[in-house]
C-alpha cells in the first residue's frame, strides 16, 4: 500500500563518533500533537548523543497506523516501522475497575497470538515471549482475585524487564465530562535485528528523560487546560495506578545515559562508557605511578580498572589488563623486593647472597624496561664487586703478613722482609690501615737484619785467635 510521505519531515540523521554509527533507526511520530512532537525530538537527540544514527519523520496518524498495524511486522525500509512514538487515550467509563488494561486488552496488544509477524494483530511490536503468553493466559482465565493479582504483578515485572514498549508518562484528562487516562510510550519493532536485543531496548529506555518531559508538560500543557488535565507523571508499565493489581514496587527506568551506554556495550556495540573513561583514567594513573617506581600503587590502580572492565564485560580490555599490565606491575614489585633484600644483605655484609639477589632484580627490571632501576641495581652490584675484590686482596695480604711473621720468628729475615713488603703493597692498594703495621714489621725486620750474627762473631774470634798463635810460632 502506498504510504503518505509528502508531509513527512526529515529531522535528523546523526552519525556517531566520527563516521561510524552504532546502528541506524528510523523513527516515526504522528504530527497530530505538538507536545508529543517536542518530546520526541528531545528523546531522539538523546539517542543520537550516544552514537545512534537516527532519522525522525513526523507523519499523519493514518500512516503511523498503517505502518505499525498493517504491515505484518515489517521494518521501516519495507513500509513498516522500526520505532514509533504514540499514546493511548482510554475512557475510565470503559472499565472503571481495570481502567483499560484488562486481560483481553493485554492479550490483544501483547500476546504472541496477535503478533504482527503472524497476523494483523495489535501486537505491533511482534513481542513473542512464552512467559508473557503464559501469564496473560492465566490472567484471562483466573477467577480467584488473589491469584489474579499475583499474575498481574508478575506480568508487570516481566514487561518492565523486557521493554517491548518504553512507557514515558501518564496523566488524566477530562474530555466532554468523561475522565480519560492518557498514556504515552515508545513502541519497538522486535523484528528489527537491533531492537530484538533486550539490552538495546533497556538502553533506549534509559535514554528517555521522563521527569524532564513531565516537567515540561506540567509547565505548558497543564497551564493551557488547568481544569481538565492533571499533572503528568513518569510511568513504568502500561497499567494505571488505580488498577487493583498495580505493582508499586516497579519504578520507571531512570534517565541514565551512562547506564544506557553500558547496556549497549554489553549488547555488542563499541560505545565508550563512563566506566571505560574511569578505567582509562585509572590505568593512566597506574602508568604514572609505575614511572615513579610506585609499583604497588600502580598494581592497585590497575586492579581497580580490571574490576570496571569485568563489570562491563569488556573482554578485550580485560585481556590486555590481566595479560599484560598487571603481570608487568607484579613483576616490577618482585624485582623491587629482590632489590630491597639484596640491599639489606649487602648492609649486613652477606655480599655473595646479596649479589645473587641483585642480579635477579637487574634481570627482572630489564624485562620491565625500567632502565633507571637497572642502573641503580648495577651500581649496587658494582659496589659489591669492589668490596669482594678488596676482601680478596686483603685476604691475600693477610696470608702474606702471617707468613712474614712466621719467617721472622724463625729469624728468616730476608723471607720475612719479602712477605711484609708484598703484604704492604696489597694493603696499600685497597687503602687498608694494615699497610702501616706492615711498615712497622719491615722496619723491625730490617733492624734485625743489620745486627751481627753470633755465628759470624764466633768465627771471627776463632780466626783471630788462630792468627795470633801462628805468629808466636814463627818468632
Amino acid at each position: 500500500m502506498a504510504l503518505l510521505v509528502g508531509l513527512a519531515l526529515l529531522l535528523s540523521h546523526v552519525p556517531a563518533r566520527g563516521d561510524q554509527a552504532l546502528f541506524e533507526l528510523r523513527i516515526i511520530c504522528p504530527d497530530t500533537y505538538d507536545f508529543r512532537m517536542d518530546y520526541t525530538e528531545m528523546i531522539v537527540d538523546e539517542f543520537a548523543a550516544v552514537g545512534i544514527s537516527v532519522t525522525l519523520d513526523f507523519v499523519p496518524m493514518d500512516e503511523v497506523t498503517e505502518r505499525c498495524f498493517g504491515s505484518d511486522g515489517k521494518l521501516h525500509k519495507d513500509d513498516g516501522f522500526d520505532v514509533a512514538f504514540f499514546g493511548w487515550r482510554i475512557s475510565k467509563a470503559t472499565d472503571p475497575r481495570f481502567m483499560y488494561v484488562d486481560g483481553d486488552t493485554i492479550y490483544n496488544i501483547f500476546h504472541s497470538d496477535n503478533s504482527a509477524s503472524n497476523v494483523e494483530g495489535d501486537n505491533c511490536m511482534s513481542w513473542e515471549n512464552a512467559g508473557n503468553d503464559n501469564l496473560i493466559d492465566k490472567i484471562r482465565e483466573e477467577k480467584d482475585e488473589a491469584k489474579l493479582k499475583e499474575y498481574w504483578m508478575q506480568w508487570q515485572e516481566l514487561f518492565h524487564d523486557e521493554q517491548p514498549i518504553a512507557p514515558i508518562f501518564h496523566t488524566y484528562v477530562e474530555v466532554e465530562e468523561e475522565e480519560c487516562w492518557i498514556y504515552e510510550h515508545i513502541s519497538f519493532n522486535l523484528n528489527h535485528p537491533v531492537l530484538k536485543k533486550k539490552l538495546v531496548r533497556q538502553a533506549l529506555s534509559h535514554l528517555v528523560p521522563r521527569q524532564k518531559i513531565c516537567n515540561l508538560h506540567n509547565r505548558t500543557e497543564k497551564n493551557q487546560r488547568p481544569d481538565t488535565l492533571t499533572s503528568a507523571e513518569p510511568c513504568a508499565v502500561p497499567v494505571n495506578p488505580d488498577h487493583f493489581a498495580f505493582n508499586e514496587d516497579i519504578n520507571p527506568y531512570q534517565y541514565d545515559p551512562d547506564l544506557a551506554k553500558e547496556l549497549l556495550f554489553r549488547a555488542g556495540y563499541k560505545v565508550k562508557t563512563k566506566k571505560h573513561e574511569n578505567a582509562e583514567s585509572l590505568l593512566q594513573q597506574a602508568e604514572n605511578a609505575f614511572s615513579a617506581f610506585e609499583f604497588q600503587e600502580a598494581l592497585d590502580l590497575a586492579n581497580q580498572a580490571k574490576l570496571l572492565y569485568e563489570e562491563l564485560g569488556d573482554t578485550e580490555s580485560l585481556s590486555n589488563v590481566t595479560g599484560a599490565v598487571i603481570p608487568l606491575y607484579q613483576k616490577a614489585i618482585g624485582a623491587e623486593t629482590l632489590l630491597n633484600e639484596g640491599t639489606s644483605l649487602k648492609d649486613r655484609g652477606e655480599y655473595e647472597t646479596a649479589k645473587q639477589k641483585l642480579l635477579e632484580a637487574k634481570q627482572t627490571f630489564e624485562e620491565c624496561g625500567l632502565t633507571q632501576k637497572v642502573s641503580e641495581t648495577e651500581l649496587l652490584i658494582s659496589e659489591i664487586d669492589e668490596i669482594l675484590r678488596k676482601q680478596s686482596i686483603i685476604q691475600e695480604a693477610d696470608s702474606l703478613f702471617e707468613q712474614g711473621k712466621e719467617a721472622f720468628e724463625k729469624e728468616n729475615y730476608e723471607a720475612a722482609l719479602d712477605f711484609f713488603q708484598r703484604a704492604k703493597e696489597l694493603y696499600a692498594s685497597v687503602g687498608s690501615e694494615k699497610a702501616a703495621e706492615c711498615d712497622e714489621w719491615i722496619e723491625k725486620t730490617q733492624t734485625e737484619m743489620e745486627k751481627p750474627c753470633l755465628g759470624t762473631i764466633f768465627l771471627a774470634v776463632l780466626i783471630g785467635a788462630g792468627f795470633l798463635v801462628s805468629r808466636r810460632r814463627f818468632r
